[in-house]
């Protein structure tokens, strides 16, 4: 014998499972680094201003802090390293 079943029952159900399987994708965020920056061998204005940094006392800086503080010098300054 056949029961019947709540049809609004069965589509919240449905909804359910169809949210359970389309669930959002997790997004990676990027972690930075915390390793000892490493200096590339090209000579470029990035590799000039990051080797002057080191020798102002930062070698044991991950290349992370580096990056900030690369981004955050003025234009005129990131000009002199050319």
């Amino acid at each position: 014998m056949v029961t019947p079943t709540n049809s609004n029952s069965d589509a919240a159900s449905l909804s359910v499972k169809r949210e359970l399987l389309v669930a959002a994708p997790t997004k990676k965020t990027h972690q930075p680094s915390v390793k000892p920056m490493h200096i590339g061998t090209k000579v470029t204005p990035h590799n000039l201003c990051a080797l002057n940094w080191q020798a102002k006392g930062h070698q044991r800086e991950p290349a992370s802090a580096f990056a900030l503080y690369w981004n955050n010098l003025s234009a005129s300054i990131k000009e002199e390293y050319k």
